[in-house]
């Protein structure tokens, strides 16, 4: 098996059968990077910052897509992307989209997301904007490209 899918597997399911266990290991690796660059990325080495990159590229954003609706652990993410550049955050997206052709267990969960939104905005009415827009935006934690993708496609075919 693929290192990556390892990793992904074992940020999502964590160690044996404890959920709060993968909860943590999110949020300490997210913790790493903000520790290495210290809120100044330019003070530190190319290696470190180009692990770090590695690990988000790789691990950390498609992993992402499996957590089942959880703001912090999108919030600890952006945190350590926002102390990246811009070029380097542009580039970490679009490497996001390619890792998710490659695992499957990625793959599956960006098909569930985009099915899921397509029902959502089916139903989408003036009496239940408010509802259905926290469905979205809950949806839209895990998988926020895939929703926004999603809703664009829906928006430009009417």
């Amino acid at each position: 098996m693929d290192i990556r899918i390892r990793v992904v597997a074992y940020v999502q399911f964590g160690r044996g059968d404890d959920q709060r266990d993968a909860g943590k290991t999110r949020l300490k690796i997210c913790f790493y990077p903000n520790h290495v660059f210290g809120g100044n990325p330019r003070l530190h080495l190319k290696e470190a910052r180009s692990r770090i990159e590695e690990a988000l590229g790789t691990c950390l954003l498609p992993s992402l897509q499996l957590v089942p609706a959880n703001p912090a652990v999108g919030q600890e993410i952006w945190e350590v992307m926002n102390l990246l550049p811009y070029e380097v955050r542009y580039r970490l997206y679009g490497e996001w989209e390619k890792e998710d052709e490659q695992i499957p267990m990625v793959l599956a969960a960006r098909q569930t997301a985009k099915l899921d939104t397509r029902r959502i905005l089916k139903r989408l009415a003036k009496e239940n904007l408010k509802q259905l827009g926290r469905m979205v935006a809950k949806l839209a934690h895990a998988n926020p490209m895939t929703v926004l993708r999603t809703i664009v496609h829906q928006v430009l075919s009417y």
